[in-house]
């Protein structure tokens, strides 16, 4: 009995240790102990059940106190990387951006300007000016109206006919426009009654 009673006191002991990181000072566990070991020596039987029971409440005592639970243990050490997620959906279009620098300016083209002008009485263009083609002066006659122009035309020299009609309705006629040294032309370089040239330049 007296073994036994040594066995329970060392257990009623470190259950008080643990007990006391949590509310009891050391001053209540040795008095608890120090009056368990006076009624050990006064009644040996007794003494035994009495601490039996002190035990057990003390047990049921530190169990509701850290509510089942020990303390908290350290961090692990982070595991490996995860595997890669799929990839998301695309999201919506963003706002317009700002504008951007002015580009580089590009290369001269090849083409005409398209500005074009006739000379009369030539058969060649003058200084940098591309010749887009020769031919003859043309116009009505002067004393017909509603023809075909009332200006003068400067008429390709390699013009394609059309085919049409083969009636004469004195209808939209072109005449050629020839020099006539007895009405104020000066003969030369004109010819007298020969057809006057002309050129079409662009640049």
């Amino acid at each position: 009995m007296e073994r036994r009673l040594v066995s329970v006191e060392l257990k009623y002991n470190e259950i008080s240790k643990e007990r006391s990181n949590h509310s009891w000072s050391e001053t209540e566990t040795s008095r608890l102990l120090s009056s368990s070991r006076q009624k050990r020596n006064a009644d040996p039987k007794n003494s035994l059940s009495d601490l039996t029971k002190r035990l057990i409440a003390l047990e049921e005592s530190l169990v509701r106190k850290t509510d089942g639970t020990g303390r908290d243990g350290r961090d692990g050490v982070p595991g490996p990387r995860g595997v890669g997620g799929d990839t998301g959906r695309t999201g919506s279009t963003g706002s317009k951006g700002s504008p951007g620098s002015q580009g580089a300016k590009g290369r001269d083209g090849q083409g005409l300007s398209g500005v074009s002008y006739n000379r009369w009485g030539r058969k060649n263009c003058s200084g940098d000016a591309t010749l887009v083609y020769t031919g003859y002066m043309g116009g009505g006659y002067y004393t017909h109206i509603g023809g075909g122009t009332n200006e003068y035309v400067c008429v390709d020299e390699g013009a394609e006919a059309v085919d049409g009609g083969h009636s004469d309705t004195d209808g939209a006629l072109l005449y050629v426009v020839e020099g006539s040294c007895s009405h104020a032309l000066p003969c030369g370089p004109y010819r007298d009654t020969h057809e006057l040239t002309c050129v079409v330049c662009t640049k």
